[in-house]
């Protein structure tokens, strides 16, 4: 049986963690003998529960999970990285496997002459470190960010040209730009798969005048521009689905929308489960995405899946509007709160432009699949002979 090693940071909630998962099913479906590896994470169910996936069915077959279990709220966080490299070598020369899969960057070691032989894939939703020329910042906030992650990661993750017994993938057209600056290479681009449940369908007189938008709570998400916009719009409710790695902009939420009075318009749901996500989703007309640099978005994907309209932000930085709306074949983009409350109104009061862009939702939500995943996965492998 042929020995994967995959390893992550942590396996916990999170589109990345869900696309971790989802490659370790469908391996462990191949035949492979899978071992999942991260320094800490939740249980196989508890991982099944939030990600919809079926990783428990394989346990105790060919599918297994080792955490380190480190002390949580290390700080500086860069000194995660140390111990998951560390770690990660004992697990290779414990387990020898014939291929590691990692995630975002290539571990420095595994460029050593020692491990010439051993086969990497990588799949990045977006390197630690890159280049501030790919994404044209010049702030003095970022150049320091930059300087220092360029420093420290450059200890623990290769920069060069990507080795002939490595796979590069991207997890889109932004993150493939900035793979190409570090490593010269990329080899594929395969879009995270969107694993809906098999009873979820999508129906159009479920649907209701609701907005529905996904993601962690933390400010990068700006779920703050879509609260401001529906109160600009005349009725309509907004569902904010979401996990909590920041209770202070969770407060900071909570109080915007007690100041905007929409207390009865928008309702938080937090840390819920799998299935009820996908039950509120069948219900939202408008899936939205605010934020501004997002290498791809799968809830997004998840949304168009069930015939919501995405209406994301609309730049150069915004995996959302570039991959996955194909620039507004597929989809709606907007550049500010008075814009984005336009197209909801919109979206909302005309019900032949709604169907128009959910049928086109729908269409391009094809491209997403966990299937074609699946197939574009194992295709890639097999030209690693695996």
């Amino acid at each position: 049986m042929r020995r994967v090693l995959i390893a992550n940071l942590f396996n916990y909630s999170g589109g990345g963690v869900r696309v971790t998962l989802s490659i370790a099913q469908v391996l462990a479906e191949e035949g492979f003998d899978v071992t999942l590896f991260a320094l800490r994470g939740f249980d196989v169910d508890t991982l099944d529960r939030i990600h919809g996936t079926k990783l428990s069915m394989f346990i105790g077959r060919n599918l297994r999970i080792i955490y380190s279990n480190v002390t949580s709220g290390l700080k500086p966080a860069f000194i995660y990285h140390s111990v998951f490299t560390r770690y990660l070598r004992e697990q290779i020369d414990r387990l020898r496997p014939e291929l590691v899969i990692v995630f975002d960057d290539v571990p420095k070691f595994l460029a050593e002459e020692r491990y010439k032989d051993l086969k990497v894939m990588l799949y990045s939703h977006l390197p630690l470190y890159f280049h501030k020329e790919v994404l044209h910042i010049n702030s003095i906030p970022y150049k320091l960010i930059d300087h220092i992650y360029h420093v420290y990661g450059s200890r623990y993750y290769y920069v060069g040209r990507a080795l002939d017994n490595w796979l590069i993938v991207a997890n889109s057209s932004i993150t493939a730009a900035v793979l190409h600056k570090l490593l010269n290479r990329v080899d594929a681009v395969i879009y995270p798969p969107v694993v809906k449940p098999s009873h979820i369908s999508y129906k159009e007189d479920e649907k209701r005048r609701i907005i529905a938008s996904i993601g962690v709570m933390e400010p990068s998400k700006r779920f703050e521009v879509i609260i401001r916009s529906l109160k600009m719009v005349k009725d309509g409710h907004l569902i904010i689905i979401g996990h909590t790695i920041n209770k202070k902009y969770l407060k900071r939420l909570i109080k915007e929308i007690k100041n905007l009075k929409l207390e009865d318009r928008v309702k938080l749901f937090l840390d819920i489960s799998d299935k009820l996500k996908w039950h509120l989703l069948t219900q939202a007309k408008i899936i939205a995405h605010a934020k501004i640099f997002e290498p791809f978005g799968i809830a997004v994907a998840e949304g168009m899946s069930v015939g919501a309209v995405p209406v994301v932000y609309k730049g150069f930085l915004s995996g959302p509007w570039i991959d996955i709306v194909d620039k507004g074949k597929y989809g709606l983009g907007f550049k500010d709160e008075i814009e984005l409350s336009e197209i909801i109104e919109n979206i909302l009061n005309d019900h032949d432009s709604w169907r128009e862009f959910s049928e086109k939702a729908l269409y391009r939500s094809r491209d997403f699949s966990l299937h074609i995943f699946k197939l574009r996965l194992i295709s890639l492998l097999k030209r690693l002979g695996l």
